[in-house]
């Protein structure tokens, strides 16, 4: 009999293994998987963003901007779209 088995950390130390449902080892692969870990670091970058947007629901009305790329990155972005928005001009 073969299972996933994962040992929980409970206030001081370890407790006993415990058996994953299949749902939460699909759950744990997606987490685990490229996918998982792009979205954990979209939460990251978007972390304080995100907090504003859900204080504000009903001023923003839902919308809210999410950025997908790190903080280093965004100024190449905003830079671009700072150009393009006066070469129309």
């Amino acid at each position: 009999m073969t299972g996933n088995i994962f040992f929980l950390w409970r206030g001081r130390g370890l407790t006993e293994p415990v058996r994953l449902t299949v749902e939460e080892q699909e759950i744990l692969n997606w987490a685990k998987s490229k996918d998982g870990e792009f979205a954990r670091q979209i939460m990251k970058w978007n972390d304080f963003d995100l907090s504003v947007c859900r204080a504000k629901k009903a001023q923003l009305k839902g919308r809210c901007m999410v950025w997908v790329v790190n903080n280093e990155e965004r100024q190449r972005y905003l830079d671009q779209l700072n150009q393009k928005s006066k070469s129309s001009r």
